[in-house]
């Protein structure tokens, strides 16, 4: 396999999340495990960015100010072309509620703060 196809098949992981030493960890963990990484702090052109990186996970932060998270998931499945876009979120503990909204509206994975990196990177692995 040439470098063109090596880079053209390297999964992509579409990370949302407005604090940056967590987007910086994800992404070095994340790298190192041979994802391909686009990131942001918010989801201003969410659709938009995910159809032009065609990430195979996008990793939503539940804690974005005003639900913006859930906001997020929601057009995220509510867009039949990123049906195939498995969507984790980011979410504390004392979230339980956002965790159950975010159930029903079809998240395919959550992971609870704090959390040991080299888990998201299994369940991401397990997701691609």
């Amino acid at each position: 396999m040439g470098l063109l196809d090596r880079i053209k098949s390297k999964k992509k992981v579409f990370i949302i999340d407005n604090e940056d030493s967590l987007r910086k960890l994800l992404r070095a963990r994340l790298s190192h495990a041979g994802y391909d990484i686009v990131s942001t702090e918010n989801g201003n052109d969410l659709l938009e960015t995910i159809r032009k990186s065609s990430p195979r996970v996008t990793l939503i932060d539940g804690e974005m100010p005003g639900g913006a998270a859930l906001e997020a998931l929601a057009r995220i499945r509510a867009d039949k072309k990123l049906k195939a876009v498995k969507v984790f979120m980011l979410a504390d503990e004392s979230q339980i509620e956002s965790i159950e909204r975010a159930i029903n509206l079809g998240v395919d994975n959550y992971i609870v703060k704090p959390f040991n990196p080299a888990d998201v990177v299994e369940r991401i692995k397990k997701a691609t």
